[in-house]
């Protein structure tokens, strides 16, 4: 495998799948006349496939990636403000970030560890595995449903 490669294609490619969460809610903003949110959420769709695709630590695409899911964070309080289930959607947001860090944390101590490469199959798989999953329903999938259900219930 090529070191430059964060997680192999194998485990990431299910953020294809899960991606379509991201699209959905880019249409219900539409939808709902969240014309900013739309677009970010589009190019966050497109980026996330760029990126996944090709999983790696580093790149120009896994840091437009990032940037954007940074602004659809900020723009997406500012947004959320106005709705009456706003303390709902933020714990949400809290709930989904808090399992971010955690992830992030958990893929500080072992897939970002300069040897990983070097580990047993079995331990490489279990962190792939968890590393995608989480990542995945936390941001792909809950996050998402996060805001398209203050879109539809507030």
């Amino acid at each position: 495998m090529d070191k430059g490669i964060l997680i192999p294609y194998t485990y990431s490619h299910i953020a294809h799948i899960s991606s379509l969460c991201i699209l959905h809610h880019s249409v219900v903003c539409y939808q709902y006349d969240e014309n900013l949110l739309c677009v970010l959420y589009l190019l966050s769709y497109i980026m996330t496939n760029l990126h996944w695709y090709n999983l790696k630590k580093n790149g120009c695409i896994r840091n437009f990636d990032i940037a954007v899911a940074h602004i659809i964070f900020i723009v997406s309080i500012l947004k959320a403000y106005k709705y009456t289930c706003f303390l709902r959607f933020m714990g949400g947001l809290i709930f989904a970030a808090t399992t971010f860090r955690v992830n992030k944390y958990l893929n500080h101590h072992s897939l970002y560890q300069y040897d990983f490469h070097n580990m047993p199959y079995k331990y490489k798989y279990s962190v792939y595995v968890r590393s995608c999953l989480v990542h995945i329903l936390s941001l792909h999938v809950f996050q998402m449903y996060n805001g398209i259900t203050m879109l539809w219930y507030c």
